[in-house]
C-alpha cells in the first residue's frame, strides 16, 4: 500500500492502523441508528473503493456472526451503485481476489439480523443467488431486456402483463414486486421536497447560446 498513491492515503491519514478499524467497529455500536458513509473522496484507481467497501462488508458480517448484531439490535445497510461491489473480483489470474463481503450479507445476513438494501441501474451486474434472495423489488423503467429478465427470474411470480410495463414506466413509477405483494403493484413515488442533482446536459441550449 505504501507504494502505491492511490491507496497510500490510508495510511497518510492512519499511521497508527487503528483510526480506520476503529471507525468501522464502531459501525457494529447500538447506538448507531443511520450511519451515512461517504466514499466520494475516495479514488476509482487500485480499486481502492471496492477494497474499502468489501471491509466493511466483512467487519458487519463479522459482528452479525459475533451476535453484535442480532435481531434485537438489527442493522439496516443501503447499498447505491451496489453492482459496483457485489461478488466484484480484482487482480490478474494469478493474484485474483473475490471481492464477496456484501454478497454473503445478502445471502446470510438476513438470519442474523444483517439486512441489506440494494440500489442499482444494472440488475444485469448483480449475481442471480445473490438477487434471488432480496425479498421486496421496487423496480423503475428498465430498457434493457437483459435486465428485465433477471428480474423476472428473480421474482418468479410477475406475469407477462406486468413485466409489459417494466420499459414503459413513466418518471417516477415503479413495480413493487416480492414475497409481500400477492400481485405486482404500480406506484408513483413523491416527488422529494429537494430535488436530487441527476439532470442531464441540455446540449441543445448550450450549442443554441454558443453559436
Amino acid at each position: 500500500m505504501q507504494n502505491n498513491i492511490h491507496l497510500k492515503w490510508m495510511l497518510d491519514c492512519d499511521s497508527s492502523l487503528k483510526t480506520i478499524p476503529s471507525i468501522i467497529d464502531n459501525l457494529c455500536q447500538p447506538s448507531n441508528k443511520i450511519v451515512r458513509l461517504d466514499l466520494s473522496a475516495v479514488p476509482f484507481e487500485a480499486n481502492a473503493r471496492e477494497l474499502l467497501v468489501n471491509a466493511i462488508g466483512r467487519k458487519l458480517l463479522a459482528c452479525a456472526r459475533d451476535n453484535q448484531i442480532s435481531h434485537e439490535n438489527p442493522l439496516l445497510v443501503f447499498i447505491d451503485e451496489s453492482h459496483q461491489f457485489l461478488n466484484k473480483s480484482i487482480g490478474d489470474e494469478i493474484s485474483k481476489m473475490n471481492l464477496t463481503a456484501f454478497g454473503d450479507i445478502a445471502k446470510e445476513g438476513r438470519k442474523y439480523g444483517l439486512n441489506v438494501v440494494i440500489a442499482t441501474q444494472r440488475p444485469r451486474d448483480i449475481p442471480e443467488d445473490v438477487l434471488s434472495q432480496i425479498g421486496t423489488l421496487i423496480v423503475h423503467r428498465l430498457t434493457n431486456e437483459k435486465d428485465q429478465d433477471i428480474v423476472k427470474k428473480a421474482v418468479g411470480s410477475i406475469d407477462n402483463r406486468s413485466a409489459a410495463f417494466l420499459p414503459v414506466l413513466g418518471q417516477g413509477e415503479a413495480l413493487l414486486l416480492g414475497i409481500d405483494f400477492p400481485f405486482p403493484m404500480k406506484v408513483k413515488m413523491k416527488t422529494p421536497d429537494t430535488k436530487p442533482s441527476s439532470r442531464s446536459a441540455s446540449f441543445s441550449t448550450v450549442w443554441k447560446v454558443s453559436s
